[in-house]
């Protein structure tokens, strides 16, 4: 009785088709971006700043510039905490994972033009719905450069040689807060707030 009791149990699961999944190959890992650039250029690799539209005089020096060789240099102009220069040393491997964390908030390619038209178009909307007009007075820019020896996104994508890549986007933080199905604009702030990071970074050492 325990033996007819139990193919019972069983003869459902037999029966019943397999699951869809068990079909499907597995799925492959993403490749990561093709990222080569300098160890001994002059030039940074990245640079990232901010200019407010407030300041007469913006300070013309970057707040971070990171050089191939892994040296970060931050720049706290006289109206931020603790200003002044500082210094520290990324790894290879740390510099790396920077740079393709970059490469997924897409700031390597990152379209203006087309994120400026879904900006548009979600503002629009948003318009429609509350009847209200949003505007920033003191409007900050941020900037981010990126230089690149070869670079391809994908590998479908293209190879892209010397690339040099800018980034510039007025109040980026509030309009990723405003508009978060705006998936450029959203990975953009992210990629931002990493680099701002840094800035605050512990091992940072000041210059002399």
């Amino acid at each position: 009785m325990r033996v007819l009791r139990v193919a019972l149990l069983l003869l459902p699961a037999l029966l019943a088709p397999p699951l869809a999944i068990s079909a499907q190959p597995p799925s492959k890992p993403q490749a990561a971006p093709l990222i080569q650039y300098s160890s001994t250029s002059a030039q940074p690799v990245i640079e990232y700043t901010l200019v407010h539209s407030l300041l007469v005089d913006n300070d013309p020096v970057p707040l971070l510039r990171v050089y191939g060789d892994g040296r970060v240099e931050v720049h706290r102009p006289v109206y931020m905490k603790n200003a002044g220069d500082f210094a520290m040393q990324l790894t290879p491997t740390e510099l790396n994972v920077l740079l393709q964390s970059l490469a997924t908030d897409g700031i390597m390619d990152f379209d203006a033009a087309t994120t400026r038209t879904e900006r548009q178009q979600l503002d629009a909307q948003q318009r429609s719905l509350t009847g209200k007009l949003y505007a920033v007075s003191d409007a900050t820019d941020t900037v981010i450069t990126v230089r690149l020896g070869a670079y391809r996104g994908s590998p479908a994508a293209p190879l892209l040689t010397n690339l040099q890549q800018q980034l510039r986007w007025a109040n980026l933080e509030q309009d990723a807060r405003r508009f978060p199905a705006a998936d450029r604009l959203t990975r953009a702030a992210a990629g931002a707030q990493r680099l701002h990071a840094l800035i605050r970074h512990p091992s940072l050492q000041r210059i002399p």
